[in-house]
């Protein structure tokens, strides 16, 4: 599953540019290296915070991949809270990510960013929503 999900990461128009490689896929959660690239940059030098959220939504959309298997190419971000609680300067930094329930439609999950020490640098809650597949058909509506 990580040659096929690598191969998507390096394809994909949307996350080709971060580089980001996957390292492990355990059950429902993936750890990723998200490398430096210093054209990302911002003055002060430090990698800026739409970084570390880019990393944790496409990380995330891994995991839910590894839950609901090919489906999951059309799962899209609802909601993201982020807590930035430090940065990196010129280095490679680790995000990992974890679907932690799996609804009738809607999926939660939580990512983390960290740097070469285990530090961490950012939080985020996710909330992703299922394919239109694979939730259940709505009910007509009723008649009056």
């Amino acid at each position: 599953m990580i040659a096929d999900l690598q191969a998507i990461l390096d394809t994909s128009d949307f996350t080709r540019e971060y580089g980001i490689v996957i390292e492990s896929i355990q059950g429902h959660r993936v750890r990723a290296r998200v490398p430096f690239r210093s054209h990302y940059v911002r003055p002060g030098g430090v990698v800026p915070g739409f970084i570390y959220m880019a990393a944790a939504d496409v990380v995330m959309w891994l995991a839910v991949y590894a839950a609901l298997g090919p489906a999951a190419e059309l799962a899209v971000t609802t909601e993201m809270r982020t807590s930035f609680l430090s940065g990196v300067r010129g280095e490679d930094f680790w995000c990992e990510a974890e679907v932690s329930d799996v609804g009738d439609q809607l999926m939660f999950g939580t990512a983390t960013c960290e740097d070469a020490r285990g530090a961490i640098i950012t939080h985020h809650t996710l909330t992703y929503i299922q394919p239109p597949s694979q939730q259940p058909p709505a009910a007509p509506p009723a008649k009056t």
